[in-house]
Parts: C-alpha cells; structure tokens; sequence
C-alpha cells in the first residue's frame, strides 16, 4: 500500500526493500526528507477523512484551514467543510468538481491533487496525523510569536521589565490557548460530550430538579440559572455608581459561605474599595447594624453585643473568605493569585472582581484603546474561570445612555467601554431601581435583571436594598419591609 501512497504524493518511487515499511511513523520518517515539511500529514490527514465518516465527523469540525501549510490542502479541506455544513455527503470526486468551479479552472493543482486521492486507502492512526499537522501550526505560530515579542522587548527600552515579561507570557499564553492536546481529542468526541449531559438528564429526572450548583441564597436567582452559579462561568454584575453593587456581591458571597453545605472558599479583589471598607461593610451587614454608626463607633449597649455575635459569627463562617486589594490588578496576576489560593486552601468555589474597569491589560501600552482592553480583560475574566474550573463574578459599570430613554431599564448595550463584556459573559447581571419620588425611604425596592442567561432563561428579580445595614433581601413583587429603625 505504501508504494501507492508514495506515488499519490508525487514522491519517488520506492525501493523494494521499502515495501516492508508496516507503520505509518517509520513511513513518515522515510519520506518526509523527499517531501519536507507538514505535508505528508496533511495528505494522509485528507485522506482519512475522505474515508472514514467518523474520522469527519470526530476531527472535521476541529480542523481549521490555516492549520494547512500547503494552499491545495487548504483548499480542498475548504471544500469539504463547505459540504459538511450543507449536509452534503462528499467524495474525492464531487470536491475536484466544487474545486473546479470555484476557481473556473478544471485544471486547477488542488483538482489534480484530489482526485489522485480516490480509491487510495487511508494510513489508519488518524488522530496521529491530526495531531501532527495541529501541532506544526501551533509550532509555527509560537515562533512569529517569539520573534515579534523579541524585536517588541529589544525596541521597548523605555518599559518596566515586569511589564515586558507580562505581555509576552500573555501573548504566549493567547498563541498557545487553541492548541489540541490528546486529551483534548478524545475528550472533544461526542461521546465524551454527552456523558456530562446525560449525568444532568438522569439527575433531573430522579430528583425533579436541576443539579444543585453553587448556591447564591437568592432562590429566584438560582432558579434562572437552573441550579445556581456553575463553574467555568463568568457572570457579569452591572449598575450604575451608587446602585449597590459591591453590597450585593458581598451579600452574595456571605449567602454562599453559609448557605452551602461545605466549606467553601471565596476570593474577593476589591480594586474600588479599601479592605478595611469591605469588612465595615461585611460586619455591618451580619449585626444589622447601620454602617455610619459602625465607622463612628456610636453604638448603644445593644448594638455592641449584635456587633459583638457578629464578629464570631464572621470568625466562623468567613475564616475562607479572603479579600485582597492590590495595587492595580492584570489578568496574569489574577491568575498566579488564583493558583496560590486554591493550592494553599485545597479548593476555591468563587472569585469576585469589583471591578473590570480598573483592571488594567496585560501590557500597559495604550495604542489599541479602552475598548480593545476590556476586551483582553473580559476574555482573560473567562479563561480564569475555565482554566480554574470556578464560578467568576465580576463587576462592571453602566454608561448613561438609559437615562435619555423612557423606559430607563438598562440594557446589554449600556454596559461601559466595550460590547465584549456582553460577549464573554455566560450570564449579565443589572441592579436598577426607579428614580425615588419624594423623601428616601429606609430600604429601596432594586431589580435584578437578567440580560442574558446562556444556560436558562431571562427574567426580573424584585429585591429590597436596605442601605443602611448594605443588605439584599429578595423580595415578592409589591411586598415591602417595615423601615430600618434609627
């Protein structure tokens, strides 16, 4: 079969005693020297998949044109693609004929180079040649990679080497991000896909409900997102200043330490506020003690022992909550902090970043603008809780835009400095309370809009937000709470 396929690759012919050649490595190392580079993985590549369905329908849909070094190879693997999204079936045939069209050329190389591969037989072993041809693209792309980011750190005399060695490792890191391991193979076939799936059908089905994930303590909440927060998510929380923001994420992640069964642990980077502030915020939230009288320290004997059970209260559940402000915070950082903690407490079940507009790119060079930043910070937000398997709320502003509108609920297009949040965000968040008439009351009635949901539907969440105590209470539609007493 070899001297066949040495033939099909316009090769020389090969000597007698190389008919005993049995495996396809030791055939790929006879011959790769007569024909260098990726190409005779790319040929068997083809072939494979034009017989074998399965080797489609496993690898087809993972293969990329630009893996293809040689254009006829890219070419026809174009081609077929094409016909696999319309659901046509294909043949070394119907390609040449699609390839012949397409370029008004009969002739074309990529025609004559397709139907030399009818009745040609497959080498087998298709994953090793996918993963050949994967990894020569990988290999090519690292090496312009290295050489900008060489001729980058030799031009940039006048940047910190911090910064520099920040921005190379992430463009490394963004190079590398799509490469196909084995693992990756196998764990990409449909099967493989399904299993989680049909875990969660069976779970649905004996239990009557949605697995139970990481649960925020607002039941309307977990509802919509069928079970609460999943890992590998990134959920957005979006308002305008003043709405509450923090508050509720703190509130969220206290109803998280103490409402599931677990010890868990949460990391908090307040990029916004002081630690110090964060934990004001926190006792005065678990005392029900209002934050001004706290910060002053006027406190009646009653208050003192509500602040006092609080502080146990924090000394227990909270020993797992770990807050950090940093001076600046870039997705690399984050990353490395992220490690840190999940190795030195042996889990982490959620992080929390208040928030995406202070924190800054992996470079700190502003050529490509605000928006193209957040959009490197949004998609880093997102390879953090996939790479980490962990649930990532971050905090994100809302522009201006509703208030010249009638109906003055925000929308996905009022979120600031770049439509990439909304992109990479598995689920958005929208605190918004109505323009108050007359006096402030103690407590104010907050929706919580659901924007978008990737994994359930979309829906309006009625809260009350008792500012004073900075505390969330979900609440029906038209119930309302006695005030906060002075």
């Amino acid at each position: 079969m070899f001297h066949h396929i040495a033939y099909l690759f316009g090769l020389p012919p090969l000597a007698e005693n190389d008919y005993e050649i049995t495996d396809e490595h030791t055939l790929v190392q006879s011959i790769e020297s007569a024909w260098p580079g990726n190409q005779i993985a790319e040929n068997a590549l083809l072939l494979a998949l034009f017989n074998n369905e399965h080797d489609w329908d496993r690898f087809g849909t993972l293969i990329k044109p630009e893996w293809f070094r040689d254009d006829n190879h890219r070419i026809v693997f174009e081609e077929m693609r094409e016909s696999a999204n319309k659901g046509e079936s294909f043949t070394p045939f119907t390609i040449a004929a699609r390839i012949g069209a397409r370029f008004s050329d009969p002739s074309h190389p990529a025609v004559n180079l397709v139907v030399g591969m009818d009745g040609e037989e497959a080498v087998g072993a298709t994953h090793v040649f996918f993963k050949r041809v994967a990894d020569e693209y990988a290999r090519d792309k690292l090496i312009r990679t290295l050489r900008a980011e060489t001729q980058y750190v030799r031009d940039a005399t006048d940047e910190d080497i911090d910064d520099l060695i920040e921005r190379v490792i992430s463009r490394i890191n963004t190079t590398t991000s799509d490469r196909m391991t084995d693992d990756d193979i196998v764990k990409s076939s449909a099967p493989e896909l399904l299993a989680p799936v049909l875990d969660e059908l069976a779970y649905i089905k004996q239990h009557g409900r949605p697995k139970q994930f990481l649960k925020t303590g607002f039941s309307k909440l977990d509802e919509l997102s069928w079970g609460g927060l999943r890992p590998g998510h990134l959920i957005v929380l979006a308002g305008r200043p003043g709405m509450g923001k923090t508050s509720f994420a703190l509130n969220l992640c206290e109803n998280v330490l103490r409402s599931n069964d677990e010890k868990l642990t949460v990391l908090f980077f307040t990029l916004e506020q002081r630690t110090e502030e964060i934990m004001f915020k926190l006792l005065s939230a678990a005392s029900e003690v209002p934050f001004g009288k706290l910060k002053t320290n006027r406190l009646s004997p009653d208050e003192e022992a509500k602040v006092s059970t609080a502080i146990e209260n924090i000394t227990s559940y909270f020993s797992n909550f770990i807050v950090i402000n940093p001076d600046g915070l870039a997705i690399n950082d984050m990353m490395h902090t992220v490690k840190q903690v999940k190795r030195a407490r042996g889990r982490l079940d959620l992080v929390c970043v208040d928030y995406v507009g202070l924190m800054e790119p992996a470079s700190k060079r502003q050529q490509y603008g605000r928006a193209l930043e957040i959009a490197e910070i949004t998609r880093g937000l997102k390879n953090v809780a996939n790479q980490e398997n962990v649930p990532v709320l971050a905090l994100a502003q809302l522009n201006r835009n509703a208030d010249a509108r009638t109906d003055q609920r925000p929308r996905l297009s009022d979120l600031r400095d770049s439509g990439s949040i909304e992109q990479d965000a598995d689920m958005v968040l929208m605190l918004h309370q109505e323009k108050a008439q007359g006096n402030e009351p103690a407590y104010k009635t907050v929706q919580l809009l659901v924007r978008k949901n990737r994994h359930g539907p979309l829906g309006d969440i009625h809260l009350e937000f008792t500012e004073a105590i900075t505390v969330f209470v979900e609440i029906e539609t038209g119930q309302k709470s006695e005030p906060l007493p002075d």
